[in-house]
C-alpha cells in the first residue's frame, strides 16, 4: 500500500496513527505530497486533490481518513478500534463527532488564515473550539478513566478511533493555534490527552516543529 500524505495535515497524521495501531505501517510506503501544488499524477489518485489518500496493492485508492480507517480495521481485524464495537456506541459516536468537528474547525481556520485571513468563517471556527472542548469534558465519561499499566507505556482505557481522533485534533490545535484557550474549561480532557500522547502511535507521529 501507499499512503499519500503531508506532515502539516491532521487528517494525514490520523491515518498514520491508524496504520501503526493496526500494525500495517510496515507494509505501507509513505509518499509526501503538497496538495496545493499537486499535479495530474496525484489527481488521478484522488480527484478531489485532498490528503490522505491510500492506494491499495491492486491500484485502487481510498480517500478521506474515516474511509481509510474502516478499511484498515477490516484488513487487520482490529475491531476493538471500531467505535460501533464499543459497549456504548452512541456515546463513542458523540465523542468521535465532536473530535472530528474540532479537527475540521481548526484545520479550516488555519487554511483561512493563510488564504483569507479576514474571513468571517475564521472567527466562527476559532470560537467553536473552546466550546467543543468543554462539551467533550462533560461527555467523555469512561474515556477519562485511565487503567493502571504494568508496562512503561501508558495505555488509556478504551483507546478506540474516537479517542485517537480527540488526541490528534487537540494536538493540532495546540501546535497550530496555541493562542486558543481551552484547557481551563477542560482540565480532565487536557490531562487525558497528555497521557494518551505517550501511546506509541501518537508519540511516533507527533510533530515537534
Amino acid at each position: 500500500m501507499k499512503l499519500y500524505l503531508n506532515n502539516a495535515s491532521p487528517y494525514a497524521r490520523l491515518a498514520r496513527v491508524r496504520l501503526i495501531e493496526t500494525d500495517l505501517a510496515a507494509q505501507t510506503e509513505f509518499v509526501d505530497v503538497d496538495p496545493w501544488t499537486a499535479t495530474d499524477s496525484f489527481w488521478s489518485i484522488n480527484p478531489a486533490g485532498k490528503i490522505p489518500a491510500l492506494v491499495l496493492d491492486d491500484g485502487s485508492s481510498i480517500s478521506e481518513s474515516n474511509c481509510i480507517a474502516d478499511h484498515l480495521i477490516a484488513v487487520s481485524e482490529r475491531t476493538d478500534l471500531a467505535v460501533l464495537s464499543q459497549p456504548e456506541p452512541a456515546h463513542r459516536l458523540q465523542v468521535l463527532g465532536l473530535a472530528r468537528a474540532a479537527m475540521d474547525c481548526a484545520f479550516g481556520a488555519v487554511v483561512q488564515q493563510r488564504f483569507a485571513e479576514k474571513s468571517v468563517l475564521t472567527a466562527r471556527w476559532l470560537a467553536a473550539l473552546p466550546r467543543i472542548a468543554k462539551r467533550l469534558e462533560s461527555v467523555h465519561g469512561t474515556l477519562l478513566r485511565i487503567r493502571p499499566s504494568t508496562s512503561s507505556e501508558l495505555e488509556p482505557a478504551r483507546c478506540d478511533l474516537a479517542g485517537l481522533t480527540v488526541a490528534v485534533a487537540f494536538g493540532y490545535i495546540r501546535f497550530r493555534l496555541p493562542d486558543i484557550s481551552w484547557e481551563d474549561d477542560a482540565p480532565q480532557l487536557s490531562e487525558w490527552i497528555e497521557v494518551l500522547n505517550e501511546r506509541r502511535s501518537l508519540a511516533l507521529t507527533q510533530r515537534k516543529s
